[in-house]
């Protein structure tokens, strides 16, 4: 799976995504997949969503682009699932998901234990987990390994509060089989960081990977962390698209005047 994985990255980045949507599309009805996914109901569920999603379009950025951003930019969850990495998609998904902090039962259940030595809340989040009936946790099956999960959270907020906060890349730059071997999310690790999706002004919103990493990087007042940038907004991605196409850089409307810094739009304003 991690191997085809990397070759649909290689494929989005020097072809695109459409290209790779396609293809994909089109070897996984190859293969009559589409016939098991009536036991799926919720997966279809999903692939019609991301289907629907699609017709919005495609960003003219690096489908799995990786930016710096401040931990404190990051307030709010989106209500896109799964990550639609590429993807350009209207609608209402970067109002509504709330706060990050109240929604995601992860930043106080990781605060209440770190700080007030309380793992009561961790306790109750990682049940509910294993409750998912595909649920095995951060590679945890069973309520007796819960321990080694406090131990983990335990031993991530010392490296973070040491060493500073690395990158899935320079982590495994240092060891890579011990890095390979804590993801546990179904991406190549180099793109297991937390990840974003855009909202239409520029929000930064907090998407399935990386919640216990964005709470400790919160909790430590680390300046800027890495994310993987997955959906945008197609109000966000019209500004990138305004930006792309002026012909002098110094021409920038006073209606993007404020975007300039955004970390979303630096590749479409380095000096040439």
């Amino acid at each position: 799976m991690i191997r085809l994985a990397k070759i649909g990255i290689n494929k989005a980045r020097t072809e695109g995504v459409l290209s790779l949507f396609r293809d994909g599309r089109r070897e996984i009805l190859g293969r009559g997949y589409e016939r098991g996914l009536n036991s799926f109901p919720s997966i279809s569920q999903r692939i019609i969503r991301l289907h629907t999603d699609i017709r919005c379009g495609f960003t003219d950025a690096d489908p799995f682009k990786v930016i710096e951003v401040s931990p404190d930019e990051i307030t709010h969850v989106s209500e896109l699932s799964p990550n639609l990495y590429g993807c350009v998609c209207q609608g209402n998904w970067d109002r509504k998901g709330g706060s990050f902090k109240k929604k995601n039962q992860t930043y106080e259940a990781i605060r209440s234990y770190l700080f007030d030595d309380d793992p009561s809340l961790l306790r109750e989040h990682y049940k509910s987990k294993l409750m998912h009936p595909r649920g095995r946790p951060w590679g945890h099956n069973s309520i007796e390994t819960f321990d080694d999960r406090l131990q983990e959270i335990q031993t991530l907020h010392n490296s973070i509060n040491s060493d500073g906060y690395l990158s899935q890349q320079e982590l495994m730059d240092r060891d890579q089989s011990s890095t390979d071997n804590l993801n546990n999310e179904p991406v190549p690790t180099e793109l297991n960081e937390v990840t974003v999706d855009i909202g239409r002004n520029g929000e930064m919103l907090w998407t399935n990977f990386g919640a216990h990493r964005l709470s400790i990087a919160k909790l430590l007042d680390v300046d800027s962390i890495p994310v993987v940038v997955a959906a945008r907004h197609l109000g966000w991605q019209k500004k990138r698209w305004i930006l792309a196409n002026l012909t002098d850089q110094k021409e920038t409307t006073s209606s993007l005047a404020e975007y300039t810094t955004h970390p979303d739009l630096h590749d479409l304003l380095v000096e040439k």
